[in-house]
């Protein structure tokens, strides 16, 4: 039998008695806490993160980048975190990568990006064909998948 003590909004502690095994309590001290950050404004938001017990943060983007330079954003990510036991662990583009060329081509760059943030996930929407049963993008869907994972290695 465990116990935990959680902490609501500064006001309140609870206390949790939960049955676990030894390797279950190894594994839910394994996960990490997270949130997400709007890549176009990552700098800024970072900034106000550090400190306040994020150990993780998944910087997203949907449909654009909205402009943002990836390799510059990696460069300044890096100085804010530094000296932080903080990581930025995905990067989100979140795009129709089946449908629009421009999508997938952006995607590419995000994933051939990943590893300057030191990220270890890529996250994106699947995909499919505006109007159409989820069924007619599935073939596409995975030759789409295939070639952007060639794209990695």
């Amino acid at each position: 039998m465990s116990s935990y003590n959680i902490k609501v909004k500064n006001s309140c502690t609870c206390s949790l008695r939960v049955h676990v095994t030894e390797q279950e309590e190894i594994s839910m001290k394994q996960i990490k806490i997270g949130t997400c950050v709007p890549g176009p404004v990552a700098e800024e938001w970072l900034k106000g993160f550090v400190g306040k017990g994020f150990e993780t943060f998944s910087l997203n983007f949907h449909m654009s980048l909205e402009g943002t330079d990836l390799d510059k954003l990696a460069l300044s990510t890096e100085q804010i975190l530094a000296g932080t036991d903080s990581k930025i662990t995905t990067l989100g583009y979140y795009c129709n990568p089946i449908q629009y060329p421009e999508h997938r081509k952006t995607l590419e760059k995000v994933i051939c990006t990943a590893e300057k943030f030191g990220a270890t996930h890529v996250s994106t929407f699947a995909g499919a064909w505006e109007g159409n049963p989820h069924t007619k993008s599935s073939e596409k869907c995975s030759v789409n998948w295939q070639n952007l994972q060639k794209k990695r290695a």
